[in-house]
């Protein structure tokens, strides 16, 4: 009779720390999509010479350092958001960081500046993002979007 007491009340402790790691993973998930999307749209804001506008890639030069104070950046680095076998990836200098893994779904879009869709990399003045995950049955969705500077 004691073994089957200690059981039921292990039985239940498995379940609660289930229900947990559940929990634990949508938030993680969650938070994982807001700092990512917070990065895009910050880099994003600073975006000149879009080189690729797709649904699955966002790829542009970005000015980062004003060396001599004169409001002019001096350094322009190369930033590719990509969507790259259901996982969001930032690639800079060569070095692929995956921001996000197994999305659900993750597509870019594109304005012009008569708010007209456009996939033309020079025409490209707003750039939208929506992605989705779905993490222990529950569906998380973000979206964003960002004017940039596309020159």
């Amino acid at each position: 009779m004691f073994s089957l007491f200690v059981y039921g009340v292990f039985e239940v402790v498995i379940v609660g720390l289930r229900v947990a790691d559940a929990a634990n993973e949508r938030e993680d998930i969650r938070l994982q999509l807001a700092s990512s999307f917070e990065l895009l749209t910050r880099e994003a804001a600073a975006a000149y010479n879009v080189d690729n506008s797709t649904s699955t890639r966002f790829q542009f030069d970005s000015r980062i350092a004003d060396n001599n104070g004169d409001g002019n950046s001096e350094n322009m680095t190369n930033i590719n958001w990509r969507v790259q076998n259901g996982d969001l990836e930032r690639v800079q200098g060569g070095v692929t960081t995956t921001m996000i893994p197994d999305l659900t779904s993750c597509t870019f879009s594109y304005l012009d500046s008569s708010g007209v869709a456009t996939n033309t990399a020079n025409n490209v003045r707003v750039m939208q993002v929506v992605a989705t995950a779905t993490r222990e049955g529950e569906v998380i969705s973000m979206a964003s979007a960002v004017r940039t500077r596309n020159q």
